[in-house]
């Protein structure tokens, strides 16, 4: 049994047994930094700060995009102003069965959203009026645009 402890205490065993934790500590390290593939939540974040530079954007003479958000788990979110109208005035499930079908339409079609699509993206679209009353929030998974 000592000549087990003399072993592992001698300061061979210990030279290497430090050298080799810190060569795998070093391959980590640098697996971390320079090889690993950044997760798609990464490259969302780039799109949102990208789309953001463009930001506010009229889209049509009522909707204005103000900005967009990457969530983690794969969420992009796109926040809308609606100019000219107020949520007290209007019928808000009318206004959202008349554009979901729109939106997700687009998201199957859009040439633009190919890279969503493939890696299953959820879009949020969220619709405010122009005194900042939260209208409605659309909301396309993959299961809605999968084709």
């Amino acid at each position: 049994m000592s000549s087990i402890y003399n072993f592992i205490t001698s300061s061979n065993f210990l030279k290497k047994t430090v050298g080799i934790l810190a060569i795998f500590g070093l391959v980590y390290i640098v697996y971390f930094l320079f090889v690993r593939k950044a997760s798609f939540d990464d490259n969302l974040k780039k799109i949102a700060l990208e789309l953001n530079k463009t930001c506010p954007k009229m889209i049509d003479k009522d909707t204005r995009l103000d900005n967009a958000l990457a969530i983690k788990g794969n969420i992009f979110q796109y926040n809308y102003t609606l100019l000219n109208i107020l949520k007290d005035s209007m019928d808000i499930e009318l206004y959202k069965a008349s554009v979901e079908p729109s939106i997700i339409n687009n998201v199957i079609t859009n040439p633009d959203l190919e890279t969503f699509r493939k890696n299953k993206i959820t879009l949020i679209y969220n619709f405010k009026d122009e005194l900042n009353n939260h209208i409605t929030r659309i909301i396309v998974g993959p299961k809605k645009y999968k084709n």
